[in-house]
C-alpha cells in the first residue's frame, strides 16, 4: 500500500522532481536500515553457532564491512517491491495481483539466502547469486521459514491487532500503549526470527559451523 502510494499516486500529483526524489531515498533508506540491521544479526547467529560471545556492536562492525553489497541488496529489493506495485496498479485485476505477489515472494525467498550468503563468506551482492542453485536442496526448509513462520506471526498479529484496536477504542492513551507493547515488538520479532532462521539455514547448508 506504501509502494502504491510512493510511485503511483504521488507522481501523479505533480510535485515536482525534487520531492520525488526526496521521497524515493526516504524508501531507500527505510530498506537499507533493517537489511543492515538483518545482516549484523546474521553474522551474529554464525559466532554463537561457533561458541563464541558477540555483541551488537560486533555484529555492526562486520556488517560494516559488507555495506555497499547491503545498499545494492536494499535497491534491489526497493526495485522488486516498485515493479511488483506497478504490476498490481489499483487492484483492478486479480491475476495482475497475484503476479505482483509472486514477483515479491520469490525474492523474498532467494533474497532470505543471499544475504547470509554475503555476510557469512567472502562473497559480494553479485557473486553470492552464483549459489542460488544449491538452494534447490532447502527448498522444504525455506517453504517452512517463509510460509510457516509468515502464518504463524500472521495470527499473532492479528490478535494484536484486534487487542490494539479494543484498547483505542477505549481511550487513545491505552491504544498507543498497546500499539508500542504489542504491535511494534511483534513486529521487530518477526524479522529477527526469520533473520535468524534463514542465516541457521545457510550456516547448515554451507557447513559453517
Amino acid at each position: 500500500v506504501l509502494l502504491l502510494f510512493f510511485f503511483i499516486i504521488l507522481p501523479s500529483m505533480n510535485l515536482g522532481s525534487a520531492i520525488y526524489i526526496a521521497i524515493l531515498l526516504s524508501a531507500l533508506i527505510l530498506y537499507f536500515i533493517p537489511t543492515f540491521f538483518n545482516a549484523a544479526l546474521t553474522w551474529m547467529v554464525l559466532e554463537v553457532k561457533k561458541g563464541k560471545d558477540t555483541t551488537l556492536a560486533q555484529g555492526m562492525n562486520r556488517a560494516g564491512k559488507n555495506v555497499i553489497d547491503i545498499f545494492m541488496f536494499s535497491v534491489v529489493s526497493l526495485a522488486i517491491s516498485i515493479i511488483a506495485s506497478i504490476i498490481r496498479g489499483k487492484g483492478e485485476s486479480r491475476g495482475r495481483d497475484v503476479a505482483g505477489n509472486v514477483i515479491e515472494g520469490a525474492w523474498s525467498l532467494v533474497g532470505q539466502l543471499i544475504l547470509p550468503s554475503m555476510i557469512l563468506t567472502e562473497h559480494t551482492f553479485w557473486s553470492a547469486w552464483t549459489e542460488i542453485k544449491e538452494y534447490k536442496h532447502t527448498i522444504p526448509q525455506v517453504l517452512v521459514g517463509s510460509f510457516g513462520l509468515g502464518i504463524l506471526f500472521t495470527v499473532a498479529m492479528v490478535i494484536a491487532a484486534i487487542i490494539t484496536i479494543f484498547a483505542f477504542s477505549l481511550n487513545i492513551p491505552l491504544g498507543i500503549l498497546a500499539l508500542i507493547g504489542l504491535v511494534l515488538p511483534l513486529i521487530i520479532l518477526s524479522a529477527m526470527i526469520r533473520t535468524i532462521f534463514f542465516a541457521l539455514l545457510y550456516i547448515q547448508m554451507k557447513k559453517l559451523a
